[in-house]
């Protein structure tokens, strides 16, 4: 069989009138009690998820604090001129407050979507760091597998699905390549979206096990993913697995 070139690793009640109104005090803020996960807790995944959403959901509503926070001093500032000011200047105050609720909108809308997809099983997951962990496990098994690039936006699925599929695909490379030579796991962005290269180092020969390449299209399916050969071609060692585009 001709040979083909090995892969590259390249790297918001009607309001009292004005004169009456009155704000009220700003409110304390709470105490923050952090309690370090014990030792039967590191292993546990439902806790790691939990913890996992806790810290998303926290940095979400920090935001809408601070967005509460502006809008709360601009209407503080505004009833205390709003004896001595002009019509054009209330009318400037109640646009530059209109724009902190429309981020406020925007960043409820985000938190709804969140919500729906933690509802349905989903975790905001770090590539990166999933990366890391399948390769970690294949060299605990005696295995090359070097991992590179990054992708800026924790990407929202379901994780188990995901790392199996990174695992079957790393053994589709090896089968192809005969187990021969190093494997990669790449991370770049496609189209705002993630995208997973999986190759190898090695020529790539035939003879492709039936239940490995049905349990890759089976995970596929499940990712919701799709895949195409790399740069190299069909003829190649190489696939680039497409995820859905991430938000963060």
């Amino acid at each position: 069989m001709t040979k083909t070139n090995s892969p590259t690793f390249e790297p918001m009640t009607a309001a009292p009138a004005a004169h009456d109104y009155v704000l009220p005090k700003r409110p304390r803020p709470a105490a923050v009690v952090v309690v370090p996960p014990g030792p039967s807790e590191l292993g546990d995944r439902g806790g790691e998820a939990a913890r996992t959403l806790g810290g998303h959901f926290q940095l979400l509503a920090e935001t809408q604090g601070m967005f509460l926070a502006e809008i709360r001093e601009r209407l503080e500032a505004l009833d205390g001129t709003i004896a001595e000011a002009t019509k054009a200047q209330m009318k400037g105050a109640v646009r530059e407050l209109l724009g902190v609720i429309e981020w406020c909108d925007t960043l409820q809308a985000d938190l709804q979507a969140d919500c729906e997809r933690a509802t349905g099983g989903q975790l905001p997951i770090d590539l990166g760091l999933l990366l890391e962990e399948v390769a970690g496990r294949e060299r605990k098994a005696g295995h090359d597998v070097l991992v590179r690039g990054s992708f800026p936006l924790p990407w929202w699925g379901a994780r188990a699905p995901l790392s199996r599929l990174l695992e079957t695909a790393l053994q589709l490379v090896a089968e192809r390549t005969n187990g021969h030579g190093s494997r990669c796991l790449e991370l770049s962005e496609v189209g705002g979206a993630p995208c997973l290269r999986v190759a190898g180092h090695g020529d790539p020969h035939e003879g492709l096990e039936p239940t490995t390449i049905a349990r890759f299209r089976t995970l596929v399916d499940q990712v919701g993913a799709s895949v195409r050969p790399d740069a190299l071609g069909p003829g190649g060692v190489g696939m680039l697995i497409q995820l859905s585009p991430a938000r963060g």
